[in-house]
Order: C-alpha cells, then structure tokens, then sequence
C-alpha cells in the first residue's frame, strides 16, 4: 500500500522503535511490537485495516545491512516517501 509521506510516519510514530533505516518509506519495528490498526478516510467513508495485518515479514537488518550503501540508509528520523 502506498500512502503520503506524511501518513506512513504518523502512523510509525505511535510504533515504539519503528525506525526508517532501510529504504526510505519503509519502517522496520522490533519483532514483538503490536501495530495499531490504521485508520483512514476514504471518500468520506471510514476503513480500518487491522495492525495485525500490517506486518509483512521478519527483517534480518545484520543480513540485509551488507547490501545498503551507508549513503542512503536513513537515521531514525522519518523520511517516508510512499
């Protein structure tokens, strides 16, 4: 799902130890957090997509860090950009 930059790091905001540190737009988040259902509008009707559905796989960050070039992996400031 593809949302605004502003809506994905609101929603990781309530996320404790969400960070961006992969590619930027993508959060990864300790393996034992709960996601908070999202909630939007969508022409003026309400949709809640469950947290629990949100979380796509396990991310091994000591396995993938070997692929990223240290110049584009963000700090834990949000720089979502989908």
């Amino acid at each position: 799902m593809n949302l605004e930059a502003a809506i994905v790091a609101r929603y990781y905001q309530d996320v404790p130890g969400a960070n961006s540190v992969t590619v930027p737009g993508e959060y990864t988040f300790p393996c034992n957090a709960s996601l908070p259902d999202l909630r939007l509008t969508v022409n003026g009707s309400g949709l809640t997509i469950g947290g629990h559905v949100l979380n796509y796989h396990p991310y091994d960050v000591e396995a993938n860090s070997k692929h990223l070039d240290p110049a584009s992996v963000t700090t834990p400031a949000h720089h979502p950009t989908s």
